[in-house]
């Protein structure tokens, strides 16, 4: 289902992104941009998942044998 509402979102989002198109984009657009693609879905509602603001986990590969990837 959060594809499908992401994917809704993405038709908001780019109408926002419209509004300020004249605009440099800022950190603080960044993360409006990203509470607008992740609205209403279990993303927004995951603490590990920061829609206000950046990413604090880092991703990985792998259960067993762990391949760490760059900081967030």
């Amino acid at each position: 289902m959060d594809d499908l509402t992401e994917t809704i979102n993405h038709f908001q989002l780019f109408d926002y992104m419209l509004d300020y198109i004249d605009e440099s984009i800022s950190k603080s657009m960044r993360i409006e941009m990203n509470k607008v693609l992740k609205r209403n879905t279990s993303d927004e509602a995951n603490p590990r998942y920061k829609v206000d603001g950046f990413k604090t986990v880092p991703n990985i590969i792998g259960l067993i044998n762990v391949i760490r990837t760059t900081s967030p």
